[in-house]
């Protein structure tokens, strides 16, 4: 009996410590968020998307974690996971520019045409001088360039070249009399020749 009595006085005393021992508070779903933006800052895109999946389980409403889950998942060309990953977002913050950058980009990727220029569209409405903070490759010139792309591709040839004066306003006017020349401007712009 008393070597019974002894076991349990050490596995509370051990209950006790273990229990004492974890100062450490939890983290929040936007302490997780900004670990994972940092996680992509350094490229590291599969373990940026466990964090931002980590702080969806914490908070089901937290778009940005949404948001860098898609940008994640994106980076790592699982294009239709990020486009889930985005809606979903969008569901629980409708004026996130981040998000809509995404989808231009993706549905481009995906040959989805409408949905690039309407997600495009939403950025410019959003954010005329749009610049995503962890790639700044991707702002409000390549967003023009994408549904310059698009628009061409839906033979939008005005719509096209209105763009392509927007994403480089140097070269303007852009022209749809010339469509190889207005391809050729899309194409160089992208970096696809």
């Amino acid at each position: 009996m008393k070597y019974l009595i002894k076991i349990a006085a050490v596995i509370t005393a051990l209950m006790f410590i273990s229990c004492s021992n974890s100062t450490e508070p939890e983290k929040s779903a936007k302490e997780i968020t900004d670990e994972g933006w940092q996680l992509f800052s350094q490229q590291d895109y599969s373990g940026a998307e466990k964090k931002f999946a980590e702080a969806v389980k914490l908070d089901k409403n937290m778009a940005d974690a949404y948001g860098g889950a898609g940008w994640s998942i994106a980076y790592q060309k699982r294009y239709s996971e990020a486009v889930s990953q985005w809606r979903t977002g969008i569901n629980n913050e409708a004026v996130n520019a981040d998000i809509y950058a995404g989808l231009t980009v993706v549905y481009q990727a995906l040959d989805s045409l409408a949905e690039c220029i309407e997600a495009g569209n939403k950025v410019i409405a959003l954010d005329d001088a749009y610049v995503f903070e962890y790639d700044t490759k991707i702002n409000i010139s390549l967003i023009h360039g994408l549904m310059a792309a698009a628009h061409y591709g839906l033979q939008e040839y005005e719509n096209a070249a209105s763009q392509m004066d927007l994403a480089v306003p140097a070269d303007a006017p852009h022209t749809s009399d010339d469509l190889k020349a207005l391809l050729d401007s899309i194409m160089d712009f992208l970096g696809l020749q």
